[in-house]
């Protein structure tokens, strides 16, 4: 008998939290970064005919953003593989949400509200995330911190949020239903990345879980990924210029 898409989505979601915790228990984090690959690359190949113009045209973008960290610390592994993991993922579920959500999900009817929504939040979750760290504040403005808080901002949003996002609307065929499918979407869009940045105490994954990392979420099931990509972003640059990268 087939297994109903709420069992699949359950299976996947713990087998991805599996993974992340494996990659963060070995330190051997690339083992994460290789099963979002073959997410990624899977959803590429299955939807190549879907994909449009526009679409590797802004992954392209992205991607170089996302990139720019990586290439001017001369960091040739993780440059790529960071621009890598961006195109891959945004090209692979974009035909996903275009063909059960009607919509790309990548920005909105109304950007200027998605803009403002991005910065807004950011900018207090930026200065939330400050002011909770109680370290001393001696703020350096540098290319070296926008960059990173780009890559942080469109990689991590882009192949470790949307991607799951898309995985978790392709195997229900549709946005999440009732209490459980959209529990199950939250964790997966959350834990797993949140896993994967290394072993921590209950109390701070909980507070990583539910003052940064659900925020991003909802922001990308509710509004679109580019207001949680600004948000991202933004609060990223404020921690990198207030207390250093």
């Amino acid at each position: 008998m087939e297994k109903n898409p709420g069992f699949k989505l359950t299976l996947v979601t713990v087998a991805y939290i599996l993974i992340s915790l494996i990659a963060s228990l070995t330190g051997a984090i690339i083992i994460f970064y290789i099963s979002v690959m073959i997410a990624a690359i899977y959803f590429l190949f299955k939807f190549k005919n879907d994909i449009r113009q526009k679409d590797i045209f802004m992954s392209i973008i992205l991607a170089n953003l996302a990139g720019l960290y990586g290439m001017v610390t001369s960091n040739y592994v993780m440059g790529p593989l960071v621009i890598a993991m961006v195109i891959s993922s945004y090209m692979g579920v974009i035909p996903i949400f275009r063909k059960y959500l009607y919509t790309d999900k990548v920005l909105g009817d109304n950007p200027k509200k998605s803009i403002g929504i991005g910065i807004i939040l950011g900018l207090g979750l930026g200065a939330f995330n400050i002011l909770i760290a109680g370290a001393s504040i001696n703020p350096k403005y540098t290319f070296d911190a926008l960059f990173m808080a780009l890559q942080a901002g469109i990689w991590e949003e882009v192949a470790m949020r949307f991607l799951f996002y898309g995985i978790a609307v392709y195997i229900l065929n549709r946005e999440g239903q009732g209490r459980l499918e959209n529990i199950l979407i939250y964790i997966l869009m959350v834990v797993p990345h949140l896993l994967a940045h290394g072993m921590m105490g209950i109390g701070s994954l909980i507070v990583l879980f539910l003052l940064f990392g659900m925020p991003m979420a909802i922001l990308q099931r509710k509004v679109d990924l580019t207001s949680a990509i600004i948000m991202h972003s933004t609060v990223d640059l404020i921690r990198f210029v207030c207390l250093g990268i």
